[in-house]
């Protein structure tokens, strides 16, 4: 063999190494984005960080925490919140398939009990956002399932 030939049997497996490259590529489904409208979400970041300001001028915060006992997500309202409407949001950075919004409950006492049998084990980010008063909060909590 000449080193024609050795050039051309190189090139050969340099061409075919990148199309299984393309074909495994193409060939993935579950590629995702983070979510659907992530440029609007930037766009409005100025106002995450004045409602994570909000938050931080609380006398008595929003406390999330999960018990592994019987597998619930529990959400300890302060007294001070009774009468606040909002939602949180479970969300799963390794899969956005996964994430759902669950209601905040604020007027049925002081702590919000959240079934977690059905989640994923691993890494959730809960994002809180509630109003009251006219004015909206915003809080993050990492959780490990």
């Amino acid at each position: 063999m000449n080193w024609g030939q050795k050039l051309a049997a190189v090139y050969l497996g340099f061409v075919a190494f990148m199309g299984c490259l393309v074909w495994l590529c193409v060939k993935q489904d579950d590629i995702h984005l983070v979510s659907e409208d992530y440029y609007r979400q930037e766009i409005a970041y100025q106002d995450n960080i004045d409602q994570r300001a909000n938050v931080s001028h609380l006398k008595e915060k929003l406390i999330i925490s999960y018990d592994s006992s019987r597998s619930e997500v529990l959400v300890s309202i302060p007294s001070s919140l009774n009468g606040a409407t909002g939602l949180i949001q479970f969300y799963r950075p390794s899969d956005a398939r996964k994430d759902f919004t669950q209601k905040l409950e604020t007027t049925h006492g002081q702590t919000q009990r959240i079934p977690a049998n059905h989640l994923d084990s691993g890494y959730w980010i809960l994002k809180t956002r509630w109003q009251k008063d006219q004015k909206v909060y915003y809080q993050e909590d990492k959780i490990l399932i």
